[in-house]
């Protein structure tokens, strides 16, 4: 009788160490199709309109097009709430929404490398807010999937699998998509960025079902989806200063990531150079990152956690001058951003850990979307104001003012965590 006990254990032991590999194994191949977009209307759209001598200004203004990314709360709730005909059978209610998110990204990306924004900006900018439209809506749903398939002590490891996974798919589109517009074309590069996010697809149709998906419980009203989350928010402990303190996190980051690939070309690199140095000997700083960001989670506090690693944001800015005023050296370029990538990880990990600590409810798309959505506010329409600055004061002084950003963040984590602690 002990030893059947044992081996029942035993079995379940590692039918649980098996799932979860799988989970954290198709939450890395979603990560690399949630962060291949991102780099698109990031990056690459920054180098595309800076070969067609499109001025710093407008670069920066047409940042806009991705406030999807920050008003994605808005739609969560229909994500949660309704189901797509048929695939949501098949497949599962958040797997659906996942495919038919990649479906459309896949047709807008390859559409935006045929759009030529010297003579038809409209209709680039307008397939721009498009791609980030449902670059976003595949980010509610993945969130939320890794949220609801990973038990809460398990959701350290599945931010790093994702964040790893992002950040793969972030190289992918980042130094493939260089390396084919510098080649080839714009048009063929974007073109075989549409096929990977198609190979992606494969993963969200066998990953697993959530457990909730499988159960026939009687659905809420669409206004209970809207009305309650927010309810349950505001009855959080200290919400409101939670809201400032994830809307202004690595502010610092997000300022300096708009600018970050105009400043370098306009410094002399060419895309391979960039490709080379910064998307790919610079992504080791990346996978440093996530790795000891990871272990971070699981051995820090999360004030302290989140308080360490927007200092090292905020530090990570200053480097960045050195590339203005020394020769051009592509491993000077390369060590400088990927200590930018190693702390910006650190920090990613940190964010996302905390936001998802949070979001553990059976309102899980809407809570999580909600407060990502508050965090892209920065990288949105705050850095939309970059290039305005860059054309005032310079790089240099560009650089100093971006890295200054990180302190009203730092007040928050402070009064957040802190204050109480101190005043006992």
């Amino acid at each position: 009788m002990i030893h059947c006990k044992i081996y029942v254990c035993v079995e379940i032991s590692v039918i649980k160490k098996f799932n979860l590999i799988k989970n954290l194994i198709v939450v890395f191949i979603l990560g690399i199709s949630s962060g291949l977009p991102l780099v698109i209307t990031g990056s690459i759209l920054k180098a595309l309109l800076f070969d067609y001598n499109i001025d710093f200004k407008t670069i920066g203004v047409l940042g806009l097009v991705t406030t999807p990314y920050s008003f994605k709360f808005i739609w969560s709730p229909l994500i949660d709430y309704l189901k797509i005909p048929f695939l949501s059978r098949q497949l599962g209610h958040r797997k659906s929404w996942i495919l038919i998110s990649q479906v459309f990204l896949i047709i807008l990306i390859i559409l935006f490398g045929k759009i030529n924004p010297q003579t038809n900006m409209l209709w680039f900018a307008i397939c721009a807010f498009f791609l980030a439209f449902f670059s976003a809506t595949q980010d509610i749903c993945i969130d939320a999937y890794r949220i609801k398939i990973l038990n809460k002590n398990e959701q350290g490891l599945g931010a790093s699998s994702t964040i790893y996974g992002y950040r793969v798919g972030m190289i992918i589109s980042g130094v493939g998509g260089l390396y084919l517009a510098e080649i080839y074309s714009w048009k063929f590069a974007l073109f075989a960025m549409g096929i990977v996010i198609l190979l992606t697809t494969f993963a969200t149709i066998i990953a697993s079902k959530t457990e909730e998906e499988n159960l026939e419980n009687k659905k809420p009203s669409l206004a209970e989806y809207f009305y309650k989350p927010i309810m349950m928010f505001i009855k959080t402990k200290d919400c409101y200063l939670i809201l400032i303190m994830v809307a202004l996190y690595k502010l610092s980051d997000a300022y300096l990531g708009a600018m970050t690939t105009p400043f370098v070309m306009d410094a002399g690199y060419s895309k391979i150079e960039i490709a080379n140095a910064m998307k790919t000997l610079g992504q080791i700083g990346t996978f440093a990152g996530v790795a000891i960001g990871g272990w971070l989670v699981l051995k820090l506090k999360p004030g302290i956690n989140l308080f360490f690693a927007e200092i090292l944001a905020m530090l990570s800015n200053l480097p960045f001058i050195l590339i203005n005023i020394l020769p051009k050296n592509l491993y000077l370029l390369a060590i400088i951003n990927g200590f930018e990538n190693f702390t910006s990880s650190i920090s990613n990990i940190a964010l996302v850990a905390y936001i998802s600590s949070l979001s553990k409810n059976k309102y899980a798309a809407t809570y999580y979307a909600v407060l990502t959505s508050i965090t892209a506010i920065g990288r949105t329409i705050v850095s939309s104001s970059s290039g305005f600055l860059v054309e005032s004061v310079g790089w240099n002084n560009f650089f100093v003012i971006s890295s200054l950003l990180s302190f009203p963040s730092l007040i928050c984590i402070y009064l957040l965590f802190f204050r109480k602690k101190i005043n006992e």
